[in-house]
C-alpha cells in the first residue's frame, strides 16, 4: 500500500506533495526504493532522492537495485541508469537545491534531519516530492519536524497527504526485542508536555543525569533531542558517561524546562599544543579548543581550559522567559569558580541563535567557510573570556 501510494504521487498532479512518517524497522526507506523502480519503469525520466548524507539512503538504492535487475545499464552505489536511459539519482541537498536539475519527480528520505527551509525550496522547486522522515528514534527529532513542516505544507501546497505506517517489518508486531531498544537508548525519549508556571519559579541547579529516575532522565533527553537536528546513541553515553560532562537544569514544579549541556576543554600541555597548531596531533574530547588553535595559529587557545557548551535546550512553552540566559550565566559562573579560562560554544550561525548568545554575553571568534549539512549555516565559534588570558582571546 505505502508503494502504491508513492507511486501514486510520482505519476499524480502537480504540488500534491506525500509525507511518509514511521518508527524505525517500518520499511519506508524500501518502499521508497522499490517505488522509484517502478515510476522509472513506468515512464518516469528522472527521479532525484536527497537525505541528510548518502549513507541514509543505501537501503532505497539497493531496493531500487533489486526491482530493476537486468533492466540496468549503470549501477553505483548512488545512481541507477536503466537501458531505456531513465535515472535515478542521489544528490546532496546542497548541490541540489544549487544546481536544480530537472526531474518529474524528488524523494527526501529522513527529511528532518534537514533544515525547514531546504525542505520548503524542494517543495516549491520540482512538481511531485515525497518526504518520509522517522518518527522516533533520533533521526532529526520527527516529532518536531512534523510540527514544523506541518505548517509549510499547509501555506504552500494545501493539497499535501500524510501516510504513517506503524507495522513493523525488521520487527514482529509487539516485539518485545524492539520495545528493549527503544526502552535502553531512549529512541522514544520526548520533551515533557507544556505546563504553565511563572517565571519567577525557575529553580536552576548543577545536575547528574546519570543519577536522575528513568522518565525524568528521557524527559531530559528528549528535551535535548527536539533542539538539534542530529542526536545518535553516542550522544547519550557520552552525555551520561564522559567526565568532562556538566549539566545544569532549570525546573519549575519539578519538570525539566531548560537543560545545558557543556564539557571542560584544553588545559593541554604546550608542546602538546603546539603540535595541535601545526596540524600534527588531534585530539578526542578538545572541539573548540583544537578548532581556534588550529584555525587562528594561537597555542593559547589549546592550553586554556574552556567550558564548551555543548548543547542548550528549552521547553517551547518557557521560552524567551530568560531560562536560556540563566543556564548560560551559571555555567559562566561554574567557570569563574572552577578557575577556567573562557565559555564557548559552536553552532550553526543561524540568527536567532547568534542574538541569543550576543544577550550571554559571548563574542564571534571564528567563522568556518563551509555550510554545515545538518543546519546549511556556516559555523560560528563564539567565546567569553572568564580570566584575563581567557578575555585575551576574545
Amino acid at each position: 500500500a505505502l508503494v502504491a501510494d508513492i507511486v501514486r504521487t510520482g505519476q499524480g498532479r502537480r504540488r500534491r506533495p506525500l509525507v511518509i512518517t514511521a518508527d524505525r524497522g517500518r520499511g519506508k526507506s524500501s518502499a521508497l526504493g522499490m517505488a522509484a523502480a517502478r515510476l522509472l519503469e513506468t515512464g518516469r525520466k528522472r527521479v532525484l532522492v536527497t537525505a541528510p548524507s548518502a549513507d541514509n539512503v543505501a537501503t532505497l538504492f539497493a531496493h531500487a537495485r533489486q526491482a530493476l535487475g537486468d533492466a540496468l545499464a549503470l549501477d553505483t552505489a548512488t545512481h541507477l541508469t536503466t537501458r531505456s536511459g531513465h535515472e535515478l539519482c542521489f544528490l546532496p541537498p546542497q548541490e541540489l537545491l544549487s544546481q536544480r536539475p530537472e526531474a518529474e519527480v524528488v524523494l527526501v528520505d529522513e527529511a528532518a534531519g534537514l533544515p525547514a527551509q531546504w525542505l520548503k525550496a524542494v517543495l516549491l522547486g520540482w512538481p511531485r516530492v515525497v518526504f518520509a522522515s522517522t518518527v522516533h528514534g533520533y533521526e532529526g527529532t520527527g516529532r518536531g519536524f512534523a510540527l514544523r513542516f506541518r505548517q509549510i505544507l499547509e501555506q504552500e501546497t494545501p493539497n499535501w497527504r500524510a501516510v504513517s505506517v506503524r507495522e513493523p517489518i525488521r520487527w514482529a508486531q509487539g516485539d518485545p526485542l524492539e520495545r528493549l531498544v527503544f526502552q535502553m537508548y531512549l529512541l522514544s525519549a520526548d520533551a515533557p508536555e507544556p505546563q504553565p508556571f511563572v517565571a519567577g519559579d525557575v529553580h536552576i541547579e548543577r545536575w547528574q543525569p546519570a543519577a536522575a529516575s528513568e522518565q525524568t532522565l528521557a524527559e531530559a533527553f528528549g528535551l535535548l533531542v527536539n533542539a538539534h537536528y542530529r542526536t545518535t546513541p553516542a550522544d547519550l553515553r557520552q552525555w551520561l558517561d564522559d567526565p568532562a560532562a556538566m549539566t545544569w537544569r532549570a525546573s519549575a514544579e519539578g519538570r525539566t524546562i531548560g537543560l545545558l549541556w557543556a564539557s571542560t576543554e584544553g588545559g593541554l600541555a604546550p608542546d602538546l599544543a603546539e603540535e595541535v597548531v601545526a596540524g600534527k596531533r588531534r585530539l578526542r574530547g578538545h572541539m573548540l579548543a583544537q578548532s581556534l588553535a588550529n584555525h587562528g595559529g594561537a597555542p593559547a587557545a589549546a592550553t586554556l581550559k574552556t567550558l564548551r557548551v555543548v548543547r542548550v535546550a528549552v521547553a517551547e512553552s518557557a521560552r524567551r522567559l530568560g531560562v536560556g540566559q540563566r543556564l548560560v550565566a551559571a555555567a559562566r559562573e561554574a567557570c569563574v569558580q572552577d578557575g577556567m579560562d573562557a565559555l564557548g560554544t559552536s553552532f550553526g550561525g543561524e540568527p536567532g541563535l547568534l542574538a541569543f548568545w550576543h544577550r550571554c554575553g559571548l563574542r564571534v571568534v571564528r567563522m568556518g567557510l563551509s555550510q554545515e549539512a545538518s543546519t546549511g549555516e556556516f559555523p560560528l565559534q563564539m567565546l567569553m573570556g572568564t580570566s584575563e588570558p581567557g578575555r585575551q582571546l576574545q
